[in-house]
């Protein structure tokens, strides 16, 4: 009698097919959540606090041999018997700066009016040491604050002759944190500032009308030095040293809003103490250290509570500030960060951080 071989039937493959569409269906989904969520800026407040993390744990590059802040703090009040640097303290402020050698000096103090007596010896000297310069950045760069819903007018820079290549203005990028992240060193097409034959055309009541940033235009009066200009690239943009600058799109990065028609760049944040701090109660003694200065650029303005242009930093929100130094510059983890230090970004070229200067950055690309 033949013996039947039963064989069991085979199991169905498993459905490789439908579980990987599935997981191309689920990767698609969360792709295109996440870029919906940063294209709304829900995503944005959480992409800063990470950028910020990555920054605080960098190495700290210690102060930029090239800058030196001096601080209008609560020993030059003490010394002038006065909270505000009169005409005739800053004309002396400038002689004695000016006698160290400096590449540049660039004043965050306004002086739209009369401080003080002075006034008329203040804007000769200033006169003197711009007309010789017709056409090139000044060696001294003064500042004013561009119109804003705040205050539409603006504030008005001193009224120095060749003010094209000698104001900058001061106002600063804060995020919606009031975090100072980012430098904008120009709001205006390249093709519209005077460099390049232009001149800007706001209302008849507004006077500030400088093209550039107070810092941005100090680090070109610094390049200036080594043979290094600001030209125009084939599109019409910035071009300094062999980087490009072109005004950023709307969405990038971890920013959902920016302004497209703003030359900006990332803060290249050095640490907690970026610059050299000078009391300039020892400027006006004779007692600072001239070598301190010398081909530097020298960043003047206000540290005293009740005057200086303070902003948070990425060093004023981790919870365990360090001490305040005597001075009040506001570096070394102090509550705020004096404006005037703000803007020298372009400056930076070190290969470490690639986001912002003339290094290729957030601002600029490589040519």
């Amino acid at each position: 009698m033949a013996v039947k071989t039963v064989v069991a039937p085979r199991k169905p493959p498993p459905p490789r097919k439908r579980t990987r569409s599935l997981a191309l269906l689920v990767g698609l989904a969360v792709a295109g959540s996440v870029a919906l969520l940063r294209q709304t800026g829900m995503l944005q407040s959480a992409e800063l606090y990470a950028y910020d993390a990555l920054i605080r744990v960098q190495p700290d590059w210690g102060a930029d041999p090239r800058l030196v802040f001096v601080a209008v703090d609560d020993r030059t009040v003490a010394r002038l018997n006065s909270d505000t640097l009169s005409d005739a303290a800053l004309l002396a402020t400038l002689e004695r700066l000016r006698a160290y050698a400096p590449r540049v000096i660039a004043v965050d103090i306004f002086r739209d009016v009369p401080i003080g007596p002075g006034r008329d010896a203040l804007l000769d000297y200033l006169n003197q040491q711009f007309l010789p310069l017709e056409g090139r950045i000044k060696p001294i760069i003064l500042t004013c604050q561009l119109p804003s819903l705040g205050n539409p007018r603006g504030i008005d820079p001193p009224p120095v002759l060749d003010p094209a290549d000698g104001i900058g203005y001061a106002d600063v990028e804060l995020d919606a944190d009031k975090v100072v992240r980012r430098v904008a060193f120009s709001g205006v097409p390249a093709t519209e500032t005077p460099f390049f034959g232009f001149a800007l055309t706001p209302g008849p009541e507004v006077r500030c009308r400088a093209p550039f940033a107070l810092g941005f235009l100090s680090a070109l009066s610094y390049l200036q030095t080594e043979g290094i200009t600001l030209s125009r690239s084939a599109g019409g943009n910035f071009n300094v040293g062999g980087v490009r600058f072109a005004p950023l799109p709307r969405t990038m990065g971890g920013y959902n809003n920016l302004d497209p028609g703003l030359y900006q760049t990332l803060l290249a944040y050095r640490g907690r103490r970026p610059a050299v701090v000078v009391s300039l109660a020892d400027v006006l003694e004779g007692t600072a250290d001239a070598d301190v200065f010398r081909d530097r650029v020298v960043l003047l303005g206000y540290s005293t509570l009740d005057k200086g242009d303070f902003h948070e930093t990425l060093w004023t929100t981790t919870g365990y500030l360090a001490p305040r130094p005597p001075c009040e510059s506001g570096f070394g983890g102090s509550p705020r960060r004096p404006a005037a230090d703000l803007g020298v970004a372009p400056l930076d070229r070190n290969p470490m951080d690639r986001r912002v200067g003339f290094s290729g950055s957030l601002g600029g690309t490589q040519d």
